[in-house]
Protein backbone atom coordinates (compact mmCIF):
# COMPACT_ATOMS: atom_id res chain seq x y z
CA UNK A 1 0.00 0.00 0.00
CA UNK A 2 1.46 3.41 -0.98
CA UNK A 3 2.36 5.90 1.74
CA UNK A 4 0.28 9.04 2.06
CA UNK A 5 2.20 12.11 1.08
CA UNK A 6 1.87 15.74 2.11
CA UNK A 7 0.22 16.39 -1.24
CA UNK A 8 -2.39 13.69 -0.49
CA UNK A 9 -3.20 15.37 2.83
CA UNK A 10 -3.37 18.79 1.22
CA UNK A 11 -5.73 17.55 -1.51
CA UNK A 12 -7.99 15.82 1.00
CA UNK A 13 -8.06 18.96 3.16
CA UNK A 14 -9.00 21.11 0.16
CA UNK A 15 -11.86 18.75 -0.66
CA UNK A 16 -13.10 18.67 2.95
CA UNK A 17 -12.92 22.45 3.29
CA UNK A 18 -14.86 22.94 0.06
CA UNK A 19 -17.49 20.43 1.22
CA UNK A 20 -17.79 22.15 4.61
CA UNK A 21 -18.17 25.57 2.99
CA UNK A 22 -20.81 24.35 0.56
CA UNK A 23 -22.79 22.32 3.10
CA UNK A 24 -22.82 25.35 5.40
CA UNK A 25 -24.85 27.29 2.85
CA UNK A 26 -26.74 24.50 1.04
CA UNK A 27 -28.54 21.34 2.04
CA UNK A 28 -27.22 17.87 1.25
CA UNK A 29 -29.13 17.57 -2.04
CA UNK A 30 -28.07 21.06 -3.07
CA UNK A 31 -24.38 20.16 -3.26
CA UNK A 32 -22.95 18.01 -6.02
CA UNK A 33 -19.56 16.43 -6.54
CA UNK A 34 -19.09 18.91 -9.39
CA UNK A 35 -19.73 21.79 -6.97
CA UNK A 36 -17.11 20.48 -4.56
CA UNK A 37 -14.73 19.81 -7.42
CA UNK A 38 -15.04 23.39 -8.67
CA UNK A 39 -14.76 24.90 -5.18
CA UNK A 40 -11.72 22.81 -4.20
CA UNK A 41 -10.12 23.04 -7.66
CA UNK A 42 -9.66 19.26 -7.53
CA UNK A 43 -10.65 16.78 -10.23
CA UNK A 44 -13.97 15.14 -9.33
CA UNK A 45 -12.44 11.67 -9.75
CA UNK A 46 -10.09 12.46 -6.85
CA UNK A 47 -13.07 13.12 -4.58
CA UNK A 48 -14.21 9.54 -5.06
CA UNK A 49 -10.61 8.32 -4.71
CA UNK A 50 -10.13 10.01 -1.34
CA UNK A 51 -13.64 9.73 0.11
CA UNK A 52 -15.58 7.13 -1.82
CA UNK A 53 -18.65 9.26 -2.44
CA UNK A 54 -20.95 11.98 -1.21
CA UNK A 55 -22.16 10.22 1.94
CA UNK A 56 -18.61 9.49 3.05
CA UNK A 57 -17.22 13.01 2.69
CA UNK A 58 -20.36 14.47 4.26
CA UNK A 59 -19.76 12.35 7.36
CA UNK A 60 -16.07 13.22 7.41
CA UNK A 61 -16.88 16.92 7.01
CA UNK A 62 -19.25 16.80 9.95
CA UNK A 63 -16.74 14.94 12.10
CA UNK A 64 -14.08 17.53 11.24
CA UNK A 65 -16.40 20.40 12.20
CA UNK A 66 -17.34 18.70 15.48
CA UNK A 67 -13.69 18.16 16.37
CA UNK A 68 -12.93 21.81 15.67
CA UNK A 69 -15.87 22.93 17.80
CA UNK A 70 -14.79 20.63 20.62
CA UNK A 71 -11.31 22.14 20.56
CA UNK A 72 -12.75 25.65 20.68
CA UNK A 73 -14.91 24.74 23.67
CA UNK A 74 -11.89 23.40 25.53
CA UNK A 75 -9.80 26.53 24.92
Amino acid sequence: MPKKTEQDSSTAEKILQAAIDLFATNDFTGVSIKDISRRSEVNSALISYYFGGKNSYTKKSLIFVLICLSILLII
